[in-house]
């Protein structure tokens, strides 16, 4: 890291890790993908495709949470509107498989693995974002999350980035970047209202910080 990245925090890409990463994130697809046909569908699993084919049907705070399976289900060229909301029993016949509906959560379990390993970057060195992003890469949490056809790794996506930005703006004092994880936190929220538990760790952190004599930078503003 130069001095400048020490002083912010953050540490610069390099062609290296840009490497490993595109690896990692190979892997880490492979891996997601592998048997994603298997098993066959679960009860809530068949209530995400019925509530991705009529999302009106939900409060705004499941919105987002509906939307991977709704695109996934879209690429793979089924009709939405042609599927009976309350008759499963005919939506093989209609084209719904269990990869097709759990393509969504394939497309953000992958595409999770890139964008928080470059996210980290903001808080930690190249080397603890690279064991992060192994770490997430083989996490039975996260592979069972990205082969199920549910919300919670876009719910984990937006949390987990949330997280990081809050981390880097009391630790800069920017009101931007504190603005940026809300944005995030609101995301999360829209995906699943139990995103907002993540405000918790912000009343810990700062309740931590009190008992530290630390002072979180954010700012009545921030506030």
């Amino acid at each position: 890291m130069t001095d400048s990245s020490r002083a912010t925090g953050r540490a610069g890409l390099t062609g290296g890790f840009l490497l490993y990463l595109a690896l990692m994130t190979l892997a880490g697809g492979m891996l997601r993908a592998y048997k994603i046909e298997q098993p066959s569908f679960w009860h809530d699993e068949l209530m995400t495709v019925r509530d991705a084919a009529y999302p009106q049907a939900k409060g705004i705070w499941r919105l987002g949470g509906y939307l991977p399976t709704r695109v996934g289900l879209w690429i793979s060229g089924i009709d939405l509107g042609s599927i009976p909301r309350d008759r499963p029993d005919q939506w093989l016949d209609l084209g719904v498989s269990e990869t097709r509906a759990r393509l969504g959560s394939l497309m953000v379990g992958i595409l999770t693995i890139p964008i928080l390993a470059l996210a980290s970057l903001r808080i930690m060195s190249r080397r603890a974002a690279g064991l992060l992003t192994l770490l997430l890469v083989i996490g039975n949490w996260h592979l069972y999350w990205s082969q199920t056809a549910r919300f919670y790794g876009l719910q984990f996506l937006f949390g987990s980035l949330a997280l990081i930005w809050y981390f880097d703006a009391t630790r800069r004092g920017s009101l931007r970047t504190l603005l940026g994880a809300m944005v995030f936190l609101a995301l999360g929220f829209w995906s699943h209202w139990m995103a907002i538990l993540v405000v918790g760790v912000f009343i810990v952190d700062w309740i931590a910080s009190r008992g530290l004599g630390q002072k979180v930078i954010i700012g009545r503003v921030g506030w």
